[in-house]
């Protein structure tokens, strides 16, 4: 992590509580990229902990002949 983002990290988890409790939220979506945090994989894994969400590890880079 290059840039700490906690406060906006608190912002959006309490959002997302928030959109959580509305009966006509069935998905929500986070895009995150490098710019946020300066890392991405990492900036989601860290909102997937503090989100409760199981963690997908990837072992090594896929190739694009790993898609065909």
């Amino acid at each position: 992590i290059q840039r700490n983002q906690e406060e906006s990290i608190e912002d959006l988890i309490r959002n997302l509580q928030i959109l959580e409790k509305m009966s006509k939220i069935y998905e929500i979506f986070i895009i995150v990229n490098n710019h946020f945090q300066g890392n991405a994989p990492e900036s989601v894994n860290l909102l997937k902990k503090r989100l409760n969400l199981p963690l997908k590890e990837f072992n090594q880079q896929k190739k694009l002949s790993d898609y065909l």
